[in-house]
């Protein structure tokens, strides 16, 4: 087996051990890959309850996290592969679709807060004693 490689199989025991969705962690994780699509999940993930968003209000903010122009179609395009993961919701507002974050996207965030906190909780790593 490579060193890299993963085990899955006992991934998904730890997570069920733990109480923790390894389907959900498995999507949030895959649709994360993206940089476009981790800021539009910042961005929704920041809304109050009720909120939602519009494609143009999400191109909008997406730019000015980047610090440079996102396109409509790009944003349409992530905002599809998400939806179609069921990771996003929208709700038709007149001729502009209103985008949300579904229960399950929120469920995987949660997911990989509860996997990742205990390791940057653990104890610091021991110095050697090298000054930098």
């Amino acid at each position: 087996m490579d060193k890299h490689a993963v085990d899955v199989s006992a991934l998904r025991q730890r997570s069920l051990e733990s109480g923790i969705d390894f389907d959900a962690l498995a999507a949030f994780s895959k649709m994360n890959q993206d940089d476009v699509r981790f800021c539009l999940f910042r961005i929704l993930s920041e809304l109050e309850e009720g909120q939602s968003l519009t494609v143009h209000a999400l191109v909008d903010a997406v730019s000015e996290r980047q610090g440079y122009p996102a396109d409509q179609p790009n944003i349409s395009h992530h905002l599809a592969l998400m939806r179609m993961s069921g990771l996003v919701k929208y709700t038709r507002d007149g001729k502009e679709n209103k985008y949300v974050l579904t229960q399950r996207y929120s469920e995987g965030w949660e997911a990989v807060r509860q996997f990742v906190e205990p390791i940057l909780s653990g104890p610091a790593p021991e110095s050697n004693g090298a000054d930098h």
